[in-house]
Parts: C-alpha cells; structure tokens; sequence
C-alpha cells in the first residue's frame, strides 16, 4: 500500500477512484492510508525518539535489565512502556548477560565400604517453626557408637560458621569420653557442609563423606535424633521464641545421654555405653 501511495503522487491528474481501480485494490483502503500518513509518520518519529533514548540509558547503564531501564525512563519524562523497552533490547541484542550461580561440583554418596577410617560422628540441621521468631534451625551433631547427643544448638539461619561451631563443640563434647583422635564427619550434601571452612576442619581431625538417609549406617541415625527432638521436646513444651528453645537443648540433650533406653545399643542409655568404652580404654 505504501508503494501504491508513493506511485500516485506521480499522477497528480488522475482521480484518487480511478487510480485504485486501474492498481486493483479497494478504494477506501487506499483513501485511508493516504489519510494517515501523517500519524504515522508521527508514530515513527515517536519510535525513534524512544529507541535513541534507550540507547542513551544503555549506554549510561550496560548493566540494567529492562525493568531498571524503564525506571530511569520514567524519571526523565519518557514515556516508552516496559515491555517496549523489553522487546527492543531483545531484537538489538542488547540484554545483558544473565548472572549464572557458580554451582558446585556434586558431591558423590559413598557405600559404606568406601568410607574413609575415623570414628563416624553425624552432624545435621532440621527446622523448627516458632510462634514469636518464625524459622529457626538446630543443628544436632551424634556419635554413631555410642548414640550420644553431642551437641544441639540452635541458630536463626544455616550457614557455613554455624555448622562449623556445632561440629567443634560437638567433637570437644565427645573427646571427654573417648580416646579416638581421628573422626569420620558424615553429612548430607548441604552447602553448610560443603563449604570451604567446614571441609577444612574435617580434614583436620579426619575426613568427611556425604551420606544419604536411605543408605545402611547412613543419616537415618541422625534423622531419628531429629525426630526425637521434634516429638519428645518441642512439639510437648511449644518454646516461643529462640531463648526458650536453647534452654529446652539443653533439657533434651541431658534427658536424651542420661534417661532414654535405646533398643540399638541394648536397652542402655548413650551415656552408659561410653563410660563402659572409656573404662575399657583406661584398662587398656
């Protein structure tokens, strides 16, 4: 239509009618394009002004996305759209790269027969709902031998420093009993665990392997813990907030080394089958 529109103004002489009808198309469609051809060419002039402001702002910002690129638009008065301005990168290629998480390479889960030599200590965090402080996390660090509860400590979220604090007081707890001088720290895969602080301290004292909860001698031990803690403590004495909640640790770990019978290590509590290794140590 446009080229039509440009071959008529070669014939001033000739009818708007009769030159549609001798080019074959429909008058009025003709008669209507002539008509807004000055609104387009203010509608095009208005798409040119918005990309030359656009690539002003991405010139003057290389690493906004669309979004921010509207934002600083509408402080200077401009009134391109956002997903205009989103269409217009895309078509220029001007969108920048996307951030990409720098993942980790995927720890494999060793059967227990390649497990590393070293007394297997388990450490783990489970979360806990509070009514005054919301989500909270328990790390609870247990040795696998005698079931005993070596630490449980309480943080308002995971990270690498915490986990580590647990497994430290866990091992200082655990050395009271035993003689044991290399360590087998055994985990899930969590980023807590993986991290470049706790992996050093495992190889310190021993080494570490992930475990998964379905294997034999896996982290099932620990869930149960986990769950012991859930049903016999928390879920009985509702703490309110993270204070109540380290006071009940403390309750549950002395109640759990001291008074509770387990079937695994014959009806004995934690605390009794370590006193018998270590009397068997000084023996020795």
């Amino acid at each position: 239509m446009g080229e039509l529109a440009v071959l008529y103004q070669n014939y001033p002489t000739v009818t708007l009618r009769h030159f549609a009808r001798l080019a074959g198309v429909a008058y009025h469609r003709l008669r209507d394009f002539l008509r807004g051809e000055r609104q387009r060419q203010a509608r095009q002039q208005k798409k040119i002004e918005a990309q030359s402001h656009v690539l002003q702002l991405v010139g003057q910002h290389p690493t906004f996305g669309y979004r921010k690129l509207y934002q600083q638009a509408v402080k200077m008065g401009s009134k391109v759209g956002e997903h205009w301005i989103r269409h217009y990168l895309r078509q220029q290629k001007l969108n920048p790269a996307p951030h990409r998480k720098r993942r980790k390479p995927k720890v494999e889960t060793l059967p227990e027969s390649k497990w590393p030599q070293g007394r297997r200590v388990q450490i783990d965090a489970t979360m806990i709902q509070l009514p005054q402080d919301g989500k909270v996390w328990v790390y609870q660090v247990l040795d696998v031998k005698t079931r005993l509860c070596l630490a449980s400590m309480a943080f308002p979220q995971l990270s690498s420093f915490n986990a580590l604090q647990s497994l430290k007081a866990g091992i200082s707890e655990l050395k009271k009993y035993v003689s044991d001088n290399t360590f087998l720290i055994q985990s899930d895969g969590g980023s807590d665990f993986t991290s470049a602080p706790f992996q050093a301290h495992c190889k310190e004292i021993g080494d570490w392997t992930r475990c998964r909860t379905s294997q034999k001698g896996g982290m099932g031990i620990l869930e149960r813990l986990n769950r012991t803690l859930k049903y016999e403590m928390v879920f009985r004495h509702d703490p309110q907030n993270l204070a109540e909640l380290k006071a009940l640790l403390q309750k549950f770990q002395l109640w759990y080394n001291t008074e509770r019978l387990h079937a695994s290590l014959e009806y004995q509590t934690p605390l009794q089958v370590a006193a018998q290794e270590g009397k068997i140590l000084l023996s020795a």
